[in-house]
């Protein structure tokens, strides 16, 4: 009587639990679809990976991270409602050359050493004694000015 109500209880268990007769993969189920990114794959001419920040350089002769080895120049004139983009600049090792990255632009401009400090490229100028670059003779960048301020965050200025 025991090994009867032990194998109906068995068989009605194995019953029971009809995903065990069930096939793996139904018609109704849905194939799911991967992709896989590499990260890094996004190598401009040169090499340099623009997801990493790499932008190549003609005075370095190597991809670089302007923001890590350049000068930062913002804007002169900044609109409230936009985001700053600032320009960034490198020397050569001999200063006799500046490399400029300007924001929305593909290639760096070379400028040329014209005087004291005084870099030139057509209509573009950069003084490296005030770090200002004037584009058509209007200052269009310059070098971030220092603003410090009170640490319990109100707007007055620290002398």
């Amino acid at each position: 009587m025991k090994k009867i109500f032990l194998l109906n209880f068995i068989f009605i268990s194995l019953i029971s639990c009809d995903k065990i007769l069930k096939d793996k993969y139904d018609s109704q189920d849905s194939e799911i679809t991967t992709r896989v990114y590499a990260v890094g794959t996004d190598k401009d001419e040169n090499g340099c990976v623009s997801s990493a920040g790499y932008t190549w350089s003609i005075l370095k002769n190597d991809c670089i991270r302007v923001f890590e080895i350049g000068y930062r120049l913002n804007p002169t004139q900044i609109n409230a409602d936009e985001a700053v983009m600032s320009a960034f600049v490198i020397f050569d090792e001999d200063k006799e050359k500046t490399e400029l990255f300007l924001p929305n632009s593909d290639k760096s401009i070379i400028l040329n050493l014209d005087g004291k400090g005084i870099y030139k490229n057509g209509k573009m100028v950069f003084d490296s004694n005030e770090f200002v670059l004037k584009i058509d003779n209007k200052n269009t960048y310059e070098a971030a000015k220092e603003q410090l301020q009170n640490i319990n965050n109100t707007q007055e200025e620290i002398e």
